[in-house]
């Protein structure tokens, strides 16, 4: 299993709102200078994202992007699950029993069967992380003292 830039860009995504938009929603544009992605691609991936409940939006000036549901609900498995493909493909089974074609080879059924368990296992972990783990990873690793400062002014 692979994960895109596009996935990693929903992430990134998320984990910004997250720990950016506590009393105020996050603009793409502010998520596209922090994390350096193009907006084009957030406005996709936020769509994608929106479709899914993970976020709602708010237009208008001072709008942007607040997560739906508290981080502790979002699973990084959800993030991914909204803007790529199935994360674990389905092997062929029948009663847990992979079947075999008439003439295939057994090293090929051992691979099959390899990765077929480490996609599951790989599932199994990204249903584990929660976007609220990845903000306190995050705020673990700030340098004391930092502080973001977020002022709305409208005119």
């Amino acid at each position: 299993m692979k994960i895109s830039a596009r996935g990693r860009y929903a992430v990134r995504g998320m984990l910004d709102v997250a720990l950016n938009s506590r009393n105020f929603p996050t603009p793409l544009a502010d998520i596209s200078l922090r994390q350096a992605i193009t907006i084009s691609n957030l406005e996709q991936l936020f769509a994608k994202l929106r479709r899914a409940g993970l976020v709602r939006s708010v237009r208008g000036p001072g709008g942007g992007y607040f997560l739906a549901k508290a981080p502790h609900e979002i699973t990084i498995a959800d993030i991914l699950r909204a803007v790529e493909e199935p994360l674990a493909p389905q092997a062929k089974t029948t009663d847990g029993e992979q079947e075999v074609a008439p003439g295939q080879r057994i090293d090929d059924l051992l691979i099959d069967v390899l990765w077929s368990r480490l996609t599951e296992q790989i599932r199994l972990m990204l249903e584990s992380i929660t976007l609220q783990d990845l903000v306190d990873e995050w705020e673990k690793s700030e340098p004391p003292g930092f502080i973001e400062h977020r002022y709305l002014f409208n005119i």
